[in-house]
């Protein structure tokens, strides 16, 4: 891998790269070739929020957004309004992250479907904000488009009247899920005993699950050929001979995960997957879809 005082482009080391958080950014000379991203895609997202709006019969929504890049995350989205007679007002949150204005606005407009892109805490803001101003009603539908729809804190500002979905990649038959979350539970009561665990965050069973595509593709790069140590640098022109072929096999990837089906596309990105909606019910959130 380069360091610091490395001059630019003397690490010829194919370091391949797993994403598993939407602010990773990997500045590699061949960044298609190396990186792989186990994060559904922002246009399965668009697709999926397109399909509920379409399930829901919601001919004018409007979208909230926490963050300028947004409008590109949800390009999709947009496109599909753009080509269509449905109607979709766009409203950005300012620096004051404050959601009362746009709200007020929404709700004098009477627009009853509200998609919001926000992390977690953004969106239970979101949602204590709207219920203040009563907009908490069964009028309303909230599409939350975060994959941490899991951690919103539903019970303490919302009943059962109004309709709030989301989106979970979660696989909770898999033989390990619980076990996973018990030890996530246990480290955060001894690390963080001010405050109760909110839930499993999707990046760390996404790291679990880069984990265990690695060492899948490692074991079967093990078994065409003889892999052994080999000791790099960065300021060398040597390189690892079994790079190549070790990213060849992490495409080659098929397995089951914490998050569902792992397998990848020609362009490194996650395909064949369940994409689950969340609904919130009075026993908690469950499968819809």
């Amino acid at each position: 891998m380069q360091q610091d005082d490395d001059p630019p482009n003397a690490c010829m080391v194919i370091v391949p790269y797993v994403k598993v958080a939407p602010e990773d950014i990997l500045k590699v000379q061949y960044p298609r070739f190396t990186t792989l991203d186990l994060r559904p895609t922002n246009t399965d997202i668009s697709l999926a929020v397109a399909g509920l709006l379409t399930f829901f019969n919601g001919t004018t929504a409007c979208l909230i957004c926490a963050q300028a890049d947004c409008l590109l995350n949800l390009e999709q989205l947009l496109r599909q309004f753009l080509i269509s007679k449905e109607t979709l007002s766009v409203r950005m949150l300012d620096d004051s992250n404050d959601p009362t204005p746009l709200l007020k606005e929404i709700r004098d407009d009477k627009t009853a479907t509200i998609i919001v892109d926000a992390n977690a805490t953004m969106s239970h803001v979101i949602l204590e904000r709207a219920s203040e101003l009563g907009m908490l009603s069964v009028y309303y539908t909230y599409i939350f488009t975060s994959l941490e729809f899991s951690l919103l804190r539903l019970d303490d500002v919302v009943d059962q009247r109004v309709n709030i979905v989301g989106f979970s990649v979660f696989n909770k038959t898999h033989p390990f899920f619980q076990d996973f979350v018990l030890s996530l539970n246990r480290s955060w009561q001894e690390n963080c005993d001010h405050a109760p665990f909110a839930g499993t965050p999707l990046s760390s069973a996404l790291l679990f699950d880069a984990v265990y595509a690695v060492v899948a593709a490692v074991q079967e790069l093990n078994r065409s050929q003889n892999v052994g140590a080999t000791q790099l640098s960065c300021k060398s022109s040597k390189i690892w001979e079994h790079g190549t072929s070790l990213m060849n096999y992490l495409r080659m990837v098929e397995l089951e995960g914490l998050t569902g089906h792992i397998e990848f596309n020609s362009k490194g990105q996650r395909s064949n997957y369940a994409l689950r909606i969340m609904q919130n019910s009075k026993d908690g959130l469950r499968q819809v879809m």
